[in-house]
């Protein structure tokens, strides 16, 4: 079996971690049905691009993937790096999918407690350096970061748009550098947001519709026909 994780942040998490957190889960009572907690488990992967992802290619390949979702709200590049061991070396993957940038970019916008370009990228090739080092035969898919124009850019429009290019540049230099397949978002959701309006495939600029979840889904699998050769 394939285990697949998705590691970023809100465009990934889209309520996972809130949902594991809830009665039943965890803990379930093994009886009366014994594996339910099991099941629960790997069948939440929050409302967003993962939970796409799952449902497409479970139905395609039943029994071979398993899929986790440990994406954080709010993460910047060095929140993910912070809880490098808990959230992706001792899940051991087999294959990594990263999608981090808007906020290294929308906490300085916000709170001036980002992380500059610089150090996003240094950060970012720690990590993945880390994570290979740890897991040698791990498979990796990044993902691009994107950002629209809605209710939380619009404000800053011109700042975020200049500094997330900033970021889906540098993940688009170390995805060269590593040999790692690169999923682009960017062009796609401009496209959908030009001709239908930024509002159908993003809620605010930043968080996905059903439909930008969509768009994300298939970019991702895109991705994993590549690495994988599975579509």
């Amino acid at each position: 079996m394939i285990r697949i994780l998705f590691q970023g942040d809100s465009i990934t998490d889209m309520n996972c971690r809130q949902l594991l957190g809830r009665p039943p889960f965890p803990p379930v009572q093994d009886p009366p049905m014994p594996g339910y907690g099991d099941i629960l488990r790997r069948n939440i992967l929050g409302t967003g691009y993962p939970v796409i992802v799952s449902g497409e290619l479970n139905l395609k390949h039943p029994g071979e993937l398993l899929f986790m979702n440990r994406a954080m709200s709010g993460a910047r590049i060095v929140d993910i790096y912070a809880n490098i061991k808990a959230d992706i070396i001792n899940l051991k993957p087999d294959v990594l999918s990263i999608l981090l940038g808007v906020n290294d970019v929308a906490h300085e916008v916000t709170m001036k407690n980002g992380v500059d370009a610089e150090k996003f990228e240094r950060v970012y090739r720690q990590l993945l350096a880390e994570i290979t080092e740890a897991l040698p035969d791990l498979r990796i898919i990044l993902m691009e970061p994107y950002v629209l124009n809605g209710y939380l850019t619009r404000d800053h429009w011109e700042e975020f748009q200049a500094e997330v290019r900033k970021r889906a540049e540098a993940v688009r230099r170390i995805a060269a550098d590593r040999g790692l397949v690169l999923a682009e978002t960017q062009k796609e959701m401009n496209r959908y947001a030009d001709q239908y309006g930024s509002e159908m495939v993003t809620m605010d600029g930043i968080h996905p519709t059903c439909a930008g979840s969509a768009l994300l889904a298939h970019a991702w699998m895109e991705g994993f026909e590549k690495l994988t050769g599975l579509k």
